[in-house]
């Protein structure tokens, strides 16, 4: 996935033709990637919420770049942007903790909306 200036919002929540492109056409190797997005993403989350409270701007960058990764695998492109602001935003604006908060909560809102999604795209 590419950086650029586009409102996450625009992405795609889940870019399954990508995903499935990327495992070689493979439905049982896609929803393993789910599930495996679905069991770390929850914990991940809740590993930025706390280094944000602890303003361990290190971990939360950290963090959020693992996101980043994780999500652009499964073609989760709107995820991995959100992820990818909070990463920068720890980088460039570490003193503007609003601006943090608001990226965490964005990327948080995205999160919940995608594991929904994924519930649903386990059984396909």
């Amino acid at each position: 996935m590419t950086t650029d200036d586009r409102d996450p919002a625009e992405l795609p929540l889940i870019d399954r033709e990508g995903l499935l492109r990327r495992v070689g056409g493979s439905e049982e190797v896609a929803r393993e990637v789910y599930r495996n997005i679905a069991e770390g993403l929850p914990g991940h989350v809740d590993r930025c919420r706390q280094a944000f409270r602890s303003g361990d701007l290190e971990l939360l960058g950290r963090t959020a770049h693992t996101i980043k990764g994780s999500a652009a695998t499964a073609g989760a492109d709107r995820t991995a942007s959100f992820a990818c602001r909070l990463h920068q935003s720890c980088r460039e604006h570490p003193q503007d903790t609003a601006l943090l908060e608001r990226a965490l909560e964005d990327l948080s809102r995205n999160v919940e909306e995608l594991l929904a999604t994924i519930g649903g795209e386990e059984g396909s």
